[in-house]
Order: structure tokens, then sequence, then C-alpha cells
């Protein structure tokens, strides 16, 4: 069991210490190993780290199915699936509808296809500044900056977290 494991584990992108960690818990280390070997049926050349990262999460997380298991791990595995927040998404469509998948149904759902740039972030984090920018420079930083990502979010649901909040920082800063 263990060094197969260990192993097994790092293969995707685990360190040691995580690989270890996660060997301790039977159950996860269980679920993990399954999904490992399914992924690898799937994706025969080597897992990439993002990969592996979202079907640890997976691991962790979903509690569905062998058979939606199977649906979630060929998206990650053809990068249909690239983020936690698009994962998520899905294993809350899965929640609704665990027997009868409509396929453009999910893919819509959880942001298959969907591409957002930088630039897009950029452009719109621009927006919704100036949109506010008058309330933003009365209130300097105690104006709720929270609403200005939901505000972008809204428009940019599959944006990625970091680059959005590091964008409405470096505008807001500017705009200060």
């Amino acid at each position: 069991m263990g060094d197969y494991e260990l192993r097994s584990f790092q293969s995707i992108g685990l360190s040691e210490a995580k690989a270890k960690e996660t060997i301790k818990n039977p159950t996860l280390s269980k679920t993990l190993a399954w999904i490992i070997s399914e992924a690898k049926l799937l994706c025969p050349e080597n897992i990439s780290k993002q990969v592996g990262n979202l079907l640890y999460h997976m691991a962790t997380r979903y509690k569905g199915s062998q058979e939606s298991s199977r649906l979630l791990i060929s998206y990650v595995c053809s990068n249909k699936i690239t983020s936690e927040l698009q994962l998520n998404a899905a294993f809350d469509y899965l929640k609704k509808c665990p027997l009868d998948v409509d396929v453009t149904t999910f893919e819509s759902s959880c942001g298959v296809g969907v591409v957002v740039t930088v630039e897009d972030i950029e452009n719109e984090v621009a927006r919704v500044v100036d949109e506010h920018r008058s309330e933003i420079v009365e209130k300097g930083y105690q104006y709720n900056f929270g609403s200005l990502m939901a505000n972008v979010r809204a428009s940019l649901k599959w944006a990625d977290g970091k680059t959005l909040k590091s964008e409405v920082d470096k505008q807001v800063v500017i705009c200060i």
C-alpha cells in the first residue's frame, strides 16, 4: 500500500508531505487512488500539476457516483474544466441532476469553453471602477471594495479570482 500510493499521489503533483498526509486518511486515500487510476486511463501521459490539483480537490469534496465521477475526471483530464470554480459548479450541477446529465446544460453550467482573458478582466474592472469612481474617491479606503469584486464577478463569472483581485487592487490604488 504505502510506497505505491506515495509515488502515485506524487505523480499528480502532490508534495511528499501532502501525499503522506493523504495516505493517513484511508477514505481519502482510497478515493484518490481510484480517481488517479481512472484519470490514467483517460490521459495516459503524465498528469499535469493543474489537473492533479483538480483531481485532489475532487477526491476531497465530491461524493457522487462513480459514473458521475468518471464524467468529471474526463472533463478535468481533457482540460474542459480547468479551475476549482468550474469544478465546484460541476459538483453543484451533478447534485441537482445526478442521473440524467444533459451535456449542453452541464457544460454551460460549469463554464466549459469559456475563456476569460486578463484583458477582459482589466476592461471590466476599469468599467466598474469608473461607475463608482466618485464614491471611491470620496470614501477612499473606507469604500466596500468587495462590492466592486461582486460587480465584476457578476459579468465575468469564470474569471480567475486571484487575477481579478489583483486588478481591482491595482485600479483602486490608481483611482485613490
